[in-house]
């Protein structure tokens, strides 16, 4: 039985009551536009580096470029639906899976997407650390031209969400060099690699014998660019950039450009915090909550992210109805009874208002960011002034944000704020997995004693909610809001879908309108 596991849509508003989706216009292509969208270039612009050929490492701009795709793809409203794969099935205990290939697909060299490709592909991605190592695969074979088979070292229900993640796309044997390693995007998608220029463009054209639904814009380049800043004034300079990922304060300012559109949507993403449970200062449980009992969360959700109900007392957004702790809601922040704790865990303030134990020794913490999604930086002082008011000192160091993961693997790392997307898999227990791991993960816990215990209950599918209760009694990872996309583009350009997974672009959607002038005002 092919298992569908739903991200419902409608839940995705996280009560956003009154943010704008302007994401949708009623103009169609027409034959009169066809030099348009045949001649011009869209110019998509985001802040991911292509730092290298591997899927296991940006196999998600590949993706959302649609230069590649998976046996099994995502529905907007999180359905598991057929990809390069049009059905799988599961004996009894799921833990062999059948797959039944897609007739007709071909590779942008010309050739015939069959179950050898598939396995070269997936195999490829297994030798890497990456979500499909948790999928308990021991084995591909296969059955002939268009079939394979899954043999799994225990049952797992779940087992087709994780061939949707970017890591597993599949290419062409000819992508590969005689070490496997990638040395070209060769895929099955809409659009193929023109040229690729490390570490920030790369140009496509559409791929005329596709098996899908055909581009209408035939060129298309990405470009990564890091300033938000800069991402805003190319928009507002150049009528063919579509720009992602930019703040709330720099969509507010293009709201007002008249020849701009900015669509908005809730995502399956969190913004949290990583905590290094070997530290003396994070070892305890009762000061972890602490910590997050005095965020201001609302403040930070709506005064700086302009988010309604976003602030976020548990790791999965509400959409995810299942994996909800109903203890986990809202609470005034009484500041003393906070220092009350405190004090009974041996911490009192000084005469210049700074937590010290009796020692003498101050509670000081550094907190690591990255400027590439710039609310965090925003974020980061909000907490750095709300901790501050218990006398908890924090010392926010900016940089790139693979300073994060190097931090967790020399044990240098003491507190991390970072974007998590739980929706690159429409199952989250594969993410679970890998972040809350026995080891720990560079995106996910540290030192964390309980994940043994953890991976025991997925093991023994325990129930949802009481996963989620477990980790926020634990509180390895402190959650702080939910996110918002923004993204923006001129209006000359139509038929934009915003993917709530923040998986794909929908590139093959869009189309150029020939006259934006006479178009009608979106809807709010």
């Amino acid at each position: 039985m092919i298992k569908k596991f739903i991200f419902l849509a409608s839940a995705l508003a996280l009560g956003a009551c009154g943010q704008e989706n302007t994401a949708h216009q009623d103009h169609k292509a027409s034959p009169s536009h066809q030099d348009l969208n045949h001649t011009r270039t869209l110019q998509v612009t985001a802040q991911w580096e292509i730092n290298s050929l591997d899927p296991a490492k940006v196999g998600y701009i590949f993706y959302a470029m649609q230069l590649a795709e998976n046996l099994v793809e995502t529905n907007p409203a999180g359905e598991l639906v057929p990809g390069l794969a049009v059905k799988w099935e599961a004996n009894k205990d799921a833990s062999v899976w059948t797959f039944t290939l897609r007739d007709g697909v071909k590779f942008h060299d010309l050739t015939s997407l069959n179950a050898q490709a598939v396995k070269n592909s997936l195999e490829v991605a297994l030798s890497k650390p990456t979500l499909l190592a948790n999928a308990h695969i021991e084995e591909i074979k296969v059955i002939d031209e268009h079939t394979l088979e899954f043999h799994l070292h225990r049952g797992l229900e779940s087992f087709p969400a994780f061939l949707a993640h970017s890591s597993a796309i599949i290419l062409s044997p000819a992508a590969y060099n005689e070490s496997k390693e990638v040395t070209a995007i060769i895929g099955t998608g809409p659009y193929k690699v023109k040229e690729i220029e490390p570490p920030q463009k790369l140009t496509a054209q559409y791929f005329k014998e596709y098996w899908g639904d055909q581009a209408i814009i035939h060129n298309v380049s990405y470009l990564a660019n890091s300033r938000v800043e800069t991402r805003t004034i190319l928009v507002q300079s150049d009528p063919s950039y579509l720009v992602y990922n930019l703040d709330y304060a720099s969509a507010q300012r293009l709201r007002l450009n008249s020849r701009v559109v900015v669509a908005s949507k809730p995502i399956a993403r969190t913004i949290q915090i990583k905590l290094n449970l070997a530290h003396p200062l994070l070892a305890q449980n009762e000061l972890r909550h602490v910590l997050s009992e005095a965020i201001d969360r609302t403040a930070i959700a709506e005064q700086l992210l302009g988010i309604n109900q976003g602030q976020a007392y548990q790791l999965l957004p509400p959409a995810y109805s299942q994996w909800q702790d109903t203890h986990a809601h809202a609470k005034e922040i009484n500041y003393q009874v906070l220092q009350n704790k405190l004090a009974d865990l041996g911490w009192k303030l000084n005469a210049n208002q700074q937590l010290v134990n009796a020692q003498g020794q101050e509670f000081v913490l550094n907190l690591r960011t990255f400027p590439d999604r710039a609310e965090l930086p925003l974020i980061a002082t909000a907490l750095q002034d709300q901790w501050q008011k218990l006398g908890i000192k924090v010392n926010i160091l900016i940089g790139n944000s693979s300073e994060i993961a190097s931090g967790h693997q020399d044990g240098s790392l003491e507190m991390a704020l970072y974007s998590r997307n739980y929706g690159s898999l429409p199952d989250p227990t594969g993410i679970l997995r890998q972040d809350f791991k026995v080891g720990g993960s560079d995106w996910g816990t540290m030192n964390w004693q309980g994940a043994g215990k953890f991976i025991d209950m997925l093991n023994n599918h325990e129930k949802p909610e009481v996963l989620i209760k477990y980790l926020n009694d634990e509180l390895p990872i402190i959650p702080v809001v939910y996110a918002l996309s923004n993204v923006a583009h001129s209006r000359e350009l139509g038929g934009l879908e915003l993917d709530p997974f923040e998986r794909t672009y929908y590139l093959n959607k869009l189309y150029w309108i020939q006259d934006a002038s006479n178009k009608q005002e979106p809807t709010k």
